[in-house]
């Protein structure tokens, strides 16, 4: 047991290395720990800065109407956030979004991040997501949080030990951890297959108290090549 239990505490740590890169140019991942801030009024975005390239990597796929799928998620969702005494909003600045990424992959990704996003929340947290246009083309949704920051969730606790202790109150934040970690790299591949930039931010809130600055993931989507655009103009 103690040897399984040590190669699995190897395997998260490695899956955390591959999830937040020391190099972001070297991966169309980032993290950061600058605050970038956004409200739901549109005259007061501070808009992030955009990805130096956002081009679909797939082409001849339906286009996917990115706030139709969100809504359509938070819906479901917002019955168990109930429960769980947590709050799940969404504001969006433009009614129609059309995203280059097929709307199955689009909707498990979003639903991984989304349940991600409200576990980390504590009783009475938030979870906030927003769909705009991207300044230099594109899609830009955010999903801010606020629970703990990852800085506090994985240098102040421990991943070790893995093993029947993963279920013990003590372990709810490692537990938390790896939940959070797992959906984020599983949303991370399917996203940039198609061409989308995946940037998190944790702490988001400067000045926040030590493990309650909360996380902000950025997903830049790509926009449909007018070709696909008019053969989906002329399928409907």
């Amino acid at each position: 047991m103690n040897g399984s239990t040590h190669i699995l505490a190897e395997s998260v740590r490695s899956q955390l290395l591959d999830t937040f890169p020391k190099d972001g140019s070297a991966n169309k991942m980032h993290i950061s720990s600058e605050s970038r801030p956004l409200t739901a009024a549109a005259k007061d975005i501070e808009m992030p800065l955009p990805p130096m390239a956002l081009a679909p990597l797939q082409h001849g796929i339906r286009p996917c109407n990115v706030p139709e799928v969100l809504a359509d998620l938070i819906d479901a969702v917002k019955p168990l956030a109930h429960m769980q005494k947590r709050v799940v909003e969404l504001s969006e600045l433009s009614s129609s979004l059309l995203a280059a990424v097929e709307e199955p992959a689009l909707r498990q990704a979003f639903s991984n991040l989304i349940e991600g996003a409200l576990l980390r929340t504590h009783v009475g947290g938030k979870v906030q997501i927003t769909c705009t246009d991207a300044p230099a083309g594109g899609t830009l949704v955010i999903i801010d949080d606020d629970g703990p920051d990852m800085h506090y969730m994985t240098q102040m606790h421990s991943l070790t030990p893995y093993g029947p202790q993963l279920l013990s109150e003590d372990m709810v934040e490692d537990n938390m951890t790896w939940n959070f970690v797992a959906g984020l790299s599983v949303a991370r591949e399917i996203l940039e297959s198609y061409g989308c930039v995946v940037r998190v931010i944790s702490p988001r809130t400067r000045d926040a108290p030590l493990g309650a600055g909360g996380t902000r993931v950025e997903l830049w989507l790509p926009s449909v090549a007018n070709s696909d655009l008019s053969t989906h103009v002329q399928e409907v």
